[in-house]
């Protein structure tokens, strides 16, 4: 029989740790969450039939309000590609990750997209306001199961 810690993907046979999953009070209770996850799958992926009201409306009066002062102040105008694509930047970064993501794959998008758009959009990816850190410690516990204090 190996060591606990290459039954379990440990990487040398004489390493410095000891793997011993029954001392991991962790994993007491990974199978039933694993069978509780997987039963969930279907209504994860299930689509409703709108989207949430909140988000609806969030993502709505952001875009909404950029599409709408570009056309009152500089539709029409030479400056006009290059205002609407700042607008746009601006309101995709408001709205959070998934629609910052969306920018990063537009930004890459050279000669599918108006340049003015793909330059501005370039910003999305270095140059992004940082996730309050409440959200990434609720969504760190929330991955380990314990308070961020249990461990540091």
């Amino acid at each position: 029989m190996p060591a606990p810690d290459l039954a379990i993907g440990g990487f040398s046979d004489d390493g410095p740790w000891v793997v011993d999953p029954a001392a991991m009070p962790w994993r007491s209770d990974v199978e039933r969450l694993r069978a509780q996850s997987r039963g969930q799958v279907p209504e994860w992926l299930e689509t409703g039939h709108i989207p949430p009201l909140g988000r609806l409306t969030r993502v709505v009066s952001r875009v909404g309000f950029a599409l709408g002062v570009w056309a009152v102040r500089e539709r029409g105008r030479a400056s006009s590609r290059a205002g609407l694509s700042r607008r746009l930047r601006n309101a995709f970064s408001h709205l959070g990750p998934t629609y910052i993501k969306m920018g990063q794959i537009i930004s890459g998008g050279e000669g599918m997209f108006p340049e003015e758009l793909v330059a501005e959009f370039r910003l999305l990816r270095d140059r992004v306001p940082a996730e309050p850190f409440e959200l990434v410690r609720r969504g760190v516990e929330l991955e380990l199961g314990h308070y961020l204090d249990d461990f540091f």
